[in-house]
């Protein structure tokens, strides 16, 4: 219940740790994620902004 998947396809960037730190980095810059705050809360453009 609530749970929602995900799948991305990237390149390898030396490790997983930094490669998942980009696809963060680049999915919360474009926005990319379901935000329940609607208009009345904007989302947030980074992980520090979270």
């Amino acid at each position: 219940m609530g749970a929602s998947g995900w799948d991305y396809l990237v390149p390898f960037n030396g490790s997983a740790a930094t490669t998942l730190e980009q696809l963060r980095a680049e999915v919360f810059a474009a926005g990319d994620y379901y935000w329940p705050g609607g208009d009345d809360r904007p989302k947030p453009a980074t992980e520090d902004e979270l």
